[in-house]
């Protein structure tokens, strides 16, 4: 008795091969976008800590500037020239907001989903920004 060896076809090949491939590709690609949504996450959380102590020495500057604090937000970003800078919740931009608090205090704040507020207290320059949990 002579045993043959089994006999594939190109066109079977070929479907078992885009079987594998067309699965692999497709997790290929998930894997790829959710590693690059961690790099622009990542990113976003060195600029955001840059961009906070920004915001502060821009209103100190400010302060400096007309011996006084801003009345407003609005007299606040007149004088900047531009609107407050935004920090990023989990990728979406949020607020920072000025509030000013006495003839020569001031606060910023800005509020993250999962972490509630985030505020700056002119009156107590080195504690820096400090999480408030409510």
């Amino acid at each position: 008795m002579k045993s043959e060896s089994p006999q594939f076809s190109i066109r079977f090949l070929l479907a078992i091969t885009a079987m594998v491939a067309i699965p692999m590709t497709g997790f290929t690609c998930v894997v790829n976008q959710r590693n690059a949504w961690r790099d622009k996450l990542a990113r976003l959380a060195k600029q955001d800590v840059e961009t906070v102590k920004q915001v502060v020495t821009d209103v100190e500057e400010v302060r400096a500037k007309l011996g006084r604090v801003p009345e407003s937000q609005s007299e606040l970003e007149t004088i900047l020239g531009r609107k407050l800078p935004k920090v990023h919740d989990n990728g979406y931009p949020t607020s920072i907001n000025y509030r000013r608090t006495g003839d020569d205090s001031y606060q910023l704040q800005y509020e993250l989903w999962a972490t509630d507020d985030w505020i700056f207290d002119s009156t107590i320059p080195d504690a820096g920004w400090v999480q408030h949990f409510y």
